[in-house]
């Protein structure tokens, strides 16, 4: 039995961080919606006073409708029917670059030499928040962000 279990050792590993990022993940969305729910409600009680029940509704609709919109505009630039990846380089458009571990550094350096500058300065955000934040803290992180955003009424 020690052999098999020490054959199967490194394979349970992979699937027990697999199954935790997919939980963690799940709970940092739910935690992100009820901060979202939140938010909109601040949102509503600040500008019904002003505007009314139905212009206030509309409005934060409106805002909703063009969020999707982008969302949906995006990911159809991002998975593109019919392309290709390239197996070398993973699951990426080939104008961009790759941002796998160690190419992060040279994939920053190839932002910001083809003239994206903005974009270069959130990706190296990003890359070093992504470094130092563990699973745990980016849900306690969402859900810091829920009570912080409905409390502001």
């Amino acid at each position: 039995m020690s052999i098999l279990r020490a054959l199967t050792a490194e394979p349970r590993k992979r699937l027990r961080r697999v199954i935790t990022g997919a939980v963690l993940a799940c709970i940092g969305a739910g935690f992100g919606a009820v901060a979202l729910g939140f938010a909109t409600w601040a949102l509503f009680a600040t500008l019904q006073p002003q505007w009314g029940t139905a212009e206030t509704a509309a409005v934060i609709a409106a805002g909703y409708f063009i969020v999707a919109l982008i969302l949906f505009a995006w990911r159809s630039n991002i998975v593109a029917p019919g392309a290709a990846a390239t197996p070398s380089t993973g699951d990426h458009r080939p104008d961009e670059p790759a941002v796998n571990g160690a190419d992060s550094a040279e994939a920053l350096a190839k932002t910001i030499a083809s003239g994206n500058a903005a974009r270069a300065g959130g990706f190296a955000a990003s890359d070093e928040l992504a470094k130092q934040l563990t699973p745990i803290q980016l849900v306690m992180l969402a859900a810091l962000n829920g009570f912080i955003s409905g409390r502001k009424t």
